[in-house]
């Protein structure tokens, strides 16, 4: 009876084991991850609701472009794709705001 409780002990420390190293992502979601940023963002400076929604847009593609990338086991290049965000940003903030931006970013 002490063999089977070993056993069986054993067993199951060893699935606990097995499944305690299998790495799952994270979920992730684009929209979610942009309506936290440009809110973030939105407590430190003063953004209007058509600059809150263009923000978004651009957040919500970064962020699908950069999921993209991970799925597919590339790596992308983040420095090119942050520049191609920040161009867009900066579009709709003030020169003054982007300054808020980038060091929030950081």
């Amino acid at each position: 009876m002490k063999n089977i409780n070993l056993l069986i002990l054993a067993l199951f420390l060893g699935v606990v084991g097995v499944k305690a190293q299998m790495h799952e992502p994270p979920k992730f979601d684009p929209k979610e991850m942009a309506s936290r940023t440009v809110n973030e963002l939105s407590e430190k400076i003063k953004i209007s609701a058509t600059v809150q929604d263009s923000l978004k847009n651009t957040f919500i593609n970064f962020f699908e472009e950069m999921d993209k990338g991970r799925k597919s086991g590339e790596r992308p290049d983040m420095m090119k794709m942050e520049g191609k965000r920040d161009a867009k940003v900066k579009k709709f903030l003030t020169d003054e705001q982007y300054k808020v931006y980038q060091n929030f970013m950081e």
